[in-house]
């Protein structure tokens, strides 16, 4: 992994990720995920190394980063095409945490063609869309892109584990990570 302030930005980005994607990546959401994907040891190595970094509290090494990588690939690995339904979810989760990992490790070119803050976006008008076709009441029409939006501002300005921004952004991004769950359940079961 390179090292530098940029570096270890990516890193605290992986981190704050963790905090709002890997409770759908986890969730029980979609009944055809679990079943698609809980015989698969990763899928267990990945919980277990997403809440060492999602606690900010623990140091993060190369190594964590690297290994959680690999093992969000292997149940990636459990489809061959793009998912549909309630699957896109997770799915959509554990791609968007491969790829903050792929980033923090440098695997992941800054000037990659589709940019990771664009895989959010395209998420987070997934998420929009689907409870406005849910019918079910939510925070608003663009509620989690503007919220995706704003969590980008803070994460611009973090240099740091233990400075303000930094701070902000882990809060924001449980808080948005609750809000994803939340929403997402209503909607996945009103249209069920």
């Amino acid at each position: 992994m390179p090292d530098g302030p940029d570096s270890a930005r990516r890193t605290l980005r992986l981190r704050v990720a963790v905090r709002r994607f890997a409770p759908i990546f986890e969730s029980d959401i979609s009944e055809a995920w679990i079943v698609l994907s809980e015989g698969i040891a990763a899928r267990d190595e990945c919980i277990r190394l997403v809440e060492i970094l999602g606690n900010a509290e623990n140091s993060v090494s190369i190594d964590d980063v690297e290994q959680l990588q690999t093992h969000l690939g292997e149940v990636l690995d459990v489809l061959d095409e793009d998912p549909v339904g309630d699957v896109y979810y997770p799915y959509t989760a554990a791609m968007l945490l491969e790829l903050y990992c792929r980033s923090a490790t440098g695997d992941l070119p800054e000037g990659a063609p589709v940019p990771i803050e664009e895989w959010v976006a395209r998420f987070a008008r997934h998420v929009d869309w689907q409870l406005e076709k849910s019918g079910i009441s939510s925070p608003g029409p663009t509620f989690f892109e503007r919220q995706e939006e704003a969590l980008a501002a803070l994460e611009v300005s973090m240099s740091d584990s233990r400075d303000a921004a930094w701070l902000a952004a882990v809060d924001k991004s449980s808080q948005l990570g609750e809000q994803y769950l939340f929403h997402l359940t209503r909607a996945v079961r009103a249209a069920g």
